[in-house]
């Protein structure tokens, strides 16, 4: 189910996995959103997405636009309305993406780039969101391409590698192929609500190389063509997994960071909070 939200000239297209979500969300969204929203229509298959995701909540309404400045810049002004709610903005080009600092995460086609809110209890939980992100989304590759290593690595605190053998001999190569970022308010109750922006190069090989590109290298390209790599499927496998990290760290006052050759600085570690 869908409506259109202007924003000034600018249209987002809001959804949510039925008629009831979107309806609940329109009446808790502000008339405009943000004034420097670019319009035109998203390339996001949003039927392929809600159709993989099986969420309580996480994922479950979402707002697409073609084009759009910062995707963290629209979801950070509406905490204090969707505190309650999930939200998340999917942008197909970001002009003037977040990075860590004053860092510009560049965007170029065939890149997942998002941001979306959730609660985290308690504030001394709060470093350990963005590590729970990067493991979720590499739980979502290999929920995808099955127990084949694709390479991909978290590389502490907040940035995503494919680590691949050197063409020239040597050490392997390091190439980034996605970046998280996090920040956190605190609301009346004493806990943290929580705008998280990622970035990912799903499509896109370019400058240093792409997921799919990663998976054809070792998987093949009849296999990789039959797995059918797309934004919308790694979204809501991402979506999938998080929601169930989170649900464990908050409710049990500990963050799970098992033993994984996706972790490239770490293993055999659980994080527990006193």
């Amino acid at each position: 189910f869908e409506t259109m939200a202007g924003v000034g000239s600018s249209k987002l297209r809001l959804l949510g996995r039925d008629m009831k979500q979107v309806e609940g969300m329109l009446r808790i969204l502000p008339g405009a959103i943000k004034d420097s929203l670019a319009g035109g229509d998203s390339t996001f298959d949003s039927q392929l997405y809600f159709r993989r995701l099986t969420t309580a909540a996480l994922g479950s309404t979402i707002l697409t636009t073609s084009a759009i400045e910062s995707t963290q810049d629209v979801i950070t002004p509406l905490l204090s309305t969707i505190a309650s709610h999930s939200l998340s903005l999917i942008a197909d080009k970001q002009t003037k993406g977040k990075g860590r600092g004053k860092n510009v995460w560049d965007s170029p086609d065939g890149c997942l780039m998002l941001s979306f809110n959730c609660s985290v209890a308690q504030g001394r939980m709060l470093p350990y969101v963005q590590y729970l992100v990067g493991l979720a989304m590499v739980r979502a590759v290999e929920a995808i391409v099955g127990d084949v290593d694709t390479g991909i690595r978290v590389k502490w605190p907040n940035d995503l590698y494919i680590q691949r053998p050197s063409q020239c001999g040597g050490k392997d190569e390091l190439l980034k192929v996605g970046g998280i970022i996090c920040s956190s308010t605190m609301t009346s109750n004493g806990a943290f609500e929580v705008v998280v922006g990622m970035g990912v190069n799903v499509l896109n090989d370019k400058p240093t190389t792409s997921l799919r590109a990663e998976i054809e290298r070792v998987v093949g390209k009849d296999k990789c063509e039959e797995l059918s790599i797309s934004r919308e499927s790694l979204l809501a496998e991402f979506f999938n997994r998080f929601e169930q990290m989170l649900h464990q760290m908050n409710s049990e006052n500990s963050a799970p960071l098992p033993s994984c050759r996706s972790c490239s600085n770490y293993s055999d570690l659980r994080l527990c909070f006193l």
